[in-house]
């Protein structure tokens, strides 16, 4: 396969300017745009989701969770640990018990577990609507109506039996319709490509 001289010269003219940007501008301006990118989320999940600060005292702490661009903010609010992210437009709320801070869930599979009017056994007893949102400020009302629920399934007294139903819900669907569940842009979705997540 004969490769062309355009696309020989594209690919060199990349190369020297991705080299330009490493050498003179990387160095200042990733960290920049990182704290800015943290900055924008933060204050982002403190408009479109007050009740957390306000109703559950919710504050950011430090987690291992390290995304490059700062676009990852992880809250401590009751038991729950919320791990707020967004990624080319696309928004993301995993969810652990602060007893088990390394077991996350996207919120969109927590849902569907807390809302399920019976035990999990069958893709069946699944309730007949994926949870979807296309920003924090939608998710919002959702979020509120059911976090009580949600500190109660994910209490140290219930999250066996919880984590039982996580893990059914996700031998159920199969990774790639738990994916499905988590992304927040169903129309935007395709069909057959990787599709990347954050936290699962």
């Amino acid at each position: 396969m004969a490769v062309s001289i355009p696309s020989l010269l594209i690919d060199a003219f990349c190369s020297v300017v991705r080299g330009l940007y490493l050498l003179f501008f990387a160095w200042w301006l990733n960290p920049l745009l990182k704290r800015d990118g943290q900055r924008r989320l933060r204050k982002q999940v403190s408009r479109d989701l007050p009740f957390l600060f306000n109703e559950f005292g919710a504050r950011p702490v430090l987690t291992s969770s390290r995304d490059p661009w700062g676009k990852i903010l992880t809250l401590e609010a009751g038991n729950l640990f919320l791990r707020f992210a967004r990624d080319r437009g696309d928004y993301f709320l995993d969810i652990a018990p602060t007893d088990f801070p390394n077991q996350w869930a996207p919120i969109s599979v927590a849902h569907v577990v807390i809302t399920a009017s019976k035990p999990i056994y069958t893709a069946d007893d699944l309730p007949p609507a994926a949870l979807s949102f296309r920003s924090f400020s939608e998710l919002a009302p959702m979020l509120q109506s059911e976090f009580g629920m949600l500190q109660k399934a994910y209490s140290k007294e219930n999250y066996a039996s919880t984590r039982q139903q996580l893990r059914r819900v996700d031998e159920i669907l199969g990774i790639s319709e738990v994916r499905r569940l988590v992304r927040t842009h169903p129309g935007s979705m395709r069909e057959n490509g990787d599709i990347q997540t954050l936290g699962l």
